[in-house]
């Protein structure tokens, strides 16, 4: 693939135009890649011994309390927070992440199963390897 910068005082910001004869699943997939690199959300983790680092949105499982703290989980490590979930529901794109309770939200790419009972519980599992953190029985508060 060739690249090319085409440099104009007159644009506003940067944005991105791929040039081909027709649209394909390979194009698609790259013009959603390069949309998710351009435009990722950043958190910034608290590690236990507080050092600092700044996550991606999109690389967050979960977030949850425990033990009256806000916790972070990613595939790689877990982090705390300082914010409270309503300021974090506020923050996190709406159309990635499900506030499964009062205390918990969840990304949807990483939920394998979800099921609703008549009274208004819901049993959600992880996808692994995240499955130990199975949120059992959290009231649901949000629909699809």
């Amino acid at each position: 693939m060739h690249v090319t910068f085409n440099l104009n005082a007159s644009f506003i910001s940067p944005f991105i135009t791929i040039n081909a004869p027709a649209e394909t699943p390979e194009l698609q997939h790259l013009a959603t890649n390069i949309s998710q690199l351009t435009n990722s959300q950043l958190i910034a983790g608290i590690y236990p011994r507080g050092t600092r680092e700044l996550v991606p949105v999109d690389q967050i499982i979960r977030i949850h309390t425990d033990a009256k703290h806000m916790v972070m989980e990613t595939k790689a490590t877990t982090y705390t927070l300082p914010q409270r979930i309503y300021q974090l529901k506020q923050l996190l794109p709406s159309d990635l992440f499900l506030q499964l309770s009062s205390g918990e939200l969840v990304n949807r790419q990483h939920i394998r199963h979800f099921s609703l009972t008549p009274s208004g519980q819901s049993y959600s599992q992880l996808a692994p390897p995240h499955s130990s953190h199975d949120a059992a029985c959290n009231k649901f508060e949000r629909s699809f």
